[in-house]
């Protein structure tokens, strides 16, 4: 998608193939990330053919194959690393998380900002604070505590970042610490289903699809 010489562009990382989107600016350059995964060398590849700067690393939950990949980027490019405040926990046992896994996961840099439903995300003085500052933080906890899905109708359609919270007919896994199938039914019900039926929403794993189509479809939350 393409607006205000803003373009979003997808791609999978990581063993489980999270979905992570890079907004940039045609014009600068700059870059944000959201779920960056675990797989620190595509990403810094793909930042690298582009000619992109990233400058922030935005975060849906703090599960390791959404934000494994983190700690290196952030070494790397400098970017500030945001997620909700009741994910920190979760974020803080990243290398155990790993652990449980089989896969190594490197110490977890602190946070540079620690959000809540509501919240604002800090801008950069660059041409990308206009997306920015269009973002509503919803928190939508069930996947995780502080699971949280970015609202954005700046692009070129409205668009949601949904994290593991809501799939193409489908929903996030409540059983990992921390999940709660009646809350993420909730979230999803009384929260994500307000916003316009049109609205496209980016997925953490699989295809996209819109709200009108799970308020429709999803066998989960007839």
């Amino acid at each position: 998608m393409e607006k205000n010489n803003l373009v979003i562009e997808m791609i999978q990382v990581g063993a489980l193939d999270v979905n992570c989107s890079i907004i940039y600016s045609k014009d600068s350059k700059n870059a944000v990330a959201i779920d960056a995964g675990n797989d620190h060398i595509a990403i810094l590849s793909y930042l690298e053919e582009r000619g992109l700067t990233l400058l922030k690393l935005i975060h849906t939950h703090a599960h390791f194959d959404h934000i494994g990949s983190s700690a290196a980027i952030q070494k790397q490019t400098g970017a500030e690393l945001s997620l909700h405040k009741d994910d920190a926990p979760l974020y803080d046992k990243l290398v155990s998380q790993g652990i449980m896994y089989g896969m190594k996961m490197e110490e977890p840099v602190t946070p540079d900002f620690l959000f809540s439903e509501g919240d604002k995300l800090p801008l950069t003085g660059t041409d990308l604070d206009p997306f920015l500052q269009s973002i509503q933080i919803i928190h939508t906890p069930g996947h995780t505590e502080g699971s949280s899905c970015l609202y954005s109708d700046y692009l070129e359609r409205p668009t949601l970042f949904s994290g593991d919270t809501l799939f193409y007919q489908s929903i996030g896994r409540t059983d990992l610490p921390g999940g709660n199938f009646e809350d993420i039914i909730s979230s999803i019900k009384n929260k994500l289903f307000t916003l316009p039926k049109d609205t496209v929403v980016v997925t953490g794993h699989g295809p996209g699809t819109t709200i009108g189509n799970e308020m429709k479809l999803n066998p989960f939350v007839q």
